[in-house]
């Protein structure tokens, strides 16, 4: 099992149930200790959905019956079958929340989110100093004024988009905005991608690493 096959295997599902009279962009999205996907749809199973009681049903028949000649889907119902199967091979807690409404969101976490958290202290560890660099060494190296600095990474201890922080510096350049002010901070590590294999996939998103954090908030470093 390859998580490469199962993402494909995501993106051929997505397609299969999407809603296509929405304008509501499908989203599959993959993170460190989870997955998420989201589509808009027209539900018709109501209430609390579980694994144990989730329904299947055919979205897109013609599409099904494509996808299905190809191989690229099984039968009806295999899907919940399959997450049955090998989620608690990855993480035996994998915690599966599904939302059931015009939106339909499901939430499967693979992964113990503290096994980060002991990476991180490994990594800075076996870092060192490199962890935390000072302010003269970032602005002299990237160019940028330590406002400049500060406020992006602060900006960005939660995810946002070229679009979102664009806005906030207020400038209109996207192209020249993630030239001088987002690659100077990835190449530093001070930020990082939440789809690094896609730089340009419209569904990516900048945060704060843990060096950047130790950059901006120094004191809390030293607590850890």
């Amino acid at each position: 099992m390859t998580s490469k096959l199962y993402i494909i295997q995501g993106f051929t599902y997505m397609l299969v149930h999407r809603e296509y009279t929405h304008s509501y962009p499908a989203k599959f999205l993959v993170f460190r200790d989870r997955v998420i996907a989201e589509n808009w749809t027209k539900p018709i199973q109501t209430g609390l959905v579980t694994l144990e009681n989730w329904e299947s049903h055919t979205k897109n028949p013609l599409i099904t019956k494509v996808f299905r000649e190809m191989k690229w889907v099984e039968e009806l119902g295999s899907g919940r079958k399959n997450i049955q199967k090998y989620a608690p091979l990855y993480y035996d807690k994998a915690e599966i929340k599904i939302q059931n409404e015009e939106k339909f969101v499901f939430s499967i976490t693979y992964r113990n989110p503290k096994d980060f958290e002991l990476d991180n202290e490994e990594s800075q560890h076996q870092a060192g100093t490199k962890s935390a660099p000072s302010w003269h060494q970032v602005g002299t190296k990237l160019g940028l004024s330590r406002h400049q600095v500060e406020f992006l990474l602060t900006f960005c201890l939660s995810e946002r988009s070229i679009v979102e922080l664009a806005e906030k510096m207020e400038l209109s350049d996207r192209s020249k905005f993630r030239k001088k002010y987002i690659n100077p901070l990835l190449d530093e590590g001070l930020l990082t991608m939440t789809v690094p294999d896609k730089p340009n996939s419209p569904l990516q998103k900048y945060y704060t690493t843990e060096q950047g954090k130790s950059l901006i908030c120094p004191e809390e470093s030293n607590k850890k």
